[in-house]
């Protein structure tokens, strides 16, 4: 339970955690923590994530592209051997 009435009679799980659907598979507990001192009548919940993530190229990394220009200046014709 994720929160405690005033009066401690009545508890109820009213915090979660929401993810997307593609994120689902990364979520791997979720957990709560009665003995967090936030001074609310909530309990701390706390999550898990494992993600794999990649570095980001920008689109100009990404369509430059490095040509050998030496093989034009050759006189030699790759055909003819």
């Amino acid at each position: 339970m994720t929160w405690v009435s005033p009066d401690h009679k009545t508890e109820n799980q009213i915090d979660h955690v929401a993810i997307g659907q593609k994120w689902s598979r990364s979520l791997q507990d979720v957990r709560n923590k009665r003995g967090a001192d936030i001074g609310s009548d909530h309990h701390l919940v706390v999550a898990k994530f494992k993600m794999k993530i990649q570095a980001y190229k920008s689109r100009t990394e990404q369509l430059r592209k490095r040509y050998d220009v030496s093989k034009l200046k050759d006189d030699v014709n790759a055909w003819e051997e």
